[in-house]
């Protein structure tokens, strides 16, 4: 209970707990315990949407630290269409010789391909 100056003696205090995270919001400033409940959740709720939005923004950092760099020379496959037809994925060494299928989008080749190397890239390292 608390005390205010305006006149009103008891005001009905809302103190809510989040236990995961530890979080404390105290409200004692309106005058019914219901104003105070509904303005005490909404701050809380405020609080917890920053922090899971820091989270995500965390989240996001780190996968954007482990991409790699979109220069000149990181390309991922190579498609020549003179004077001989080939496309070639530049990380799995896989190659094709219809161009025109792998421009229409028929790539199940190399997902495949690229799948499997990392697959014997992360059984090697075990």
């Amino acid at each position: 209970m608390a005390t205010k100056d305006n006149g009103y003696s008891w005001l009905p205090a809302v103190i809510y707990k989040d236990i995961p995270i530890h979080n404390l919001t105290y409200l004692d400033c309106l005058i019914s315990q219901h104003q105070n409940k509904a303005a005490a959740m909404a701050v809380l709720q405020s609080r917890l949407d920053q922090l899971e939005m820091a989270r995500q923004a965390q989240m996001n950092a780190e996968h954007t630290e482990s991409l790699t760099d979109i220069s000149w020379g990181n390309q991922i496959r190579t498609y020549v269409l003179h004077p001989y037809r080939m496309v070639k994925d530049l990380r799995t060494n896989y190659e094709v010789s219809d161009p025109d299928s792998v421009l229409e989008g028929e790539i199940d080749g190399f997902i495949l391909s690229f799948l499997s190397s990392s697959l014997d890239k992360d059984d090697a390292s075990l």
